[in-house]
């Protein structure tokens, strides 16, 4: 940017200096919107290890803890699905009302099953506010 003879910056560098300030405020605020809206998810807290109950057929949706999350945490619902390897169907359930704002997480947690085998198993939950 060209100054005059006096050092002073003319309107065209001044308007650049503003647009690049404006700029960095701008992406300033969406970073710490976006970091306020994800810290407040209500899955923080959710503990996937207390929602399967090991069977022999495969991984089973602990309900009793499921929908005591839903009331201590005041959800309308959740969605809760568990998949393991080698076990033929995924285990899906429902509780409340699956509307409005949306929240996901997925966990990978290490499971023992029958025979002493422990396997990955994958808990995707969905919670609706």
């Amino acid at each position: 940017m060209i100054r005059n003879v006096r050092g002073d910056m003319g309107f065209m560098e001044s308007m650049v200096s503003l647009m690049a300030v404006v700029i960095v405020i701008g992406l300033y605020v969406v970073f710490v919107a976006s970091t306020a809206i994800s810290a407040n998810s209500p899955l923080e807290e959710l503990d996937a290890e207390l929602l399967i109950e090991e069977t022999a057929d495969g991984p089973r949706i602990s309900d009793s803890y499921a929908y005591m999350y839903v009331f201590n945490k005041g959800l309308k619902g959740m969605s809760i699905t568990v998949s393991a390897p080698f076990f033929q169907y995924a285990e899906e359930t429902d509780i409340g009302e699956i509307s409005d704002a949306e929240y996901r997480r997925t966990f990978l947690t290490l499971e023992g099953y029958a025979n002493g085998r422990t396997l990955p198993t994958i808990v995707e939950v969905r919670a609706f506010a």
